[in-house]
């Protein structure tokens, strides 16, 4: 009775539920059944050793232990390559940081510098109206004496002050007397 009932499936059906003594339905239509799963287990071990697909598997075994190797070795390689290049980061992220903070310091120096060099203009200028004051002070007190003594002259002609409009009325007559004689 369990031949009419064979679903057709592209891959085996395998049951292995229950209890031994037990007969589920899904047993009348699979392709191979057992009583308890350890059953089944025992028997896909026996397939294994008699298949003499043992010697493939360790085969691949081997193939996969090299290749887990090289594998390992690569990691390896990689971490120090990593390693490496994490120095070389933290190297050159110093160096940045050295060329900013250095970068900074010559931007400072130049604005002292600029700074130092308009105070001078500045003071450059001050120093030229000093001069400019002084010599217009010394100007000035050298026309007020100028005038104070030629004012005293003028107006109080007495005999302690000297007439400097005489003195200077009697150069040019002499100056002219001289200048005449020559025509002469």
């Amino acid at each position: 009775m369990r031949k009419n009932l064979t679903v057709s499936l592209y891959t085996p059906f395998v049951l292995a539920v229950g209890h031994a003594g037990d007969e589920p339905f899904a047993q009348r239509v699979s392709d191979r059944s057992f009583p308890t799963p350890g059953d089944l287990g025992s028997y896909l071990k026996e397939m294994y050793v008699n298949s003499g697909r043992e010697d493939d598997f360790t085969e691949q075994e081997n193939e996969l232990r090299i290749f887990r190797k090289q594998l390992n070795a690569e990691r390896i390689e990689l971490r120090v390559k990593d390693d490496e290049l994490s120095k070389k980061a933290d190297y050159l992220e110093n160096e940045t940081n050295t060329f900013i903070e250095k970068d900074k310091e010559l931007i400072l120096v130049k604005e002292e510098n600029t700074k130092l060099k308009q105070q001078n203009d500045l003071n450059t200028i001050k120093n030229k109206r000093h001069k400019y004051q002084v010599a217009a002070a010394l100007l000035f007190s050298l026309l007020l004496a100028a005038a104070t003594y030629f004012s005293t002259a003028y107006f109080f002609n007495d005999s302690k002050t000297p007439n400097i409009y005489t003195n200077v009325n009697s150069n040019m007559k002499t100056t002219s007397n001289f200048s005449n004689s020559k025509n002469k």
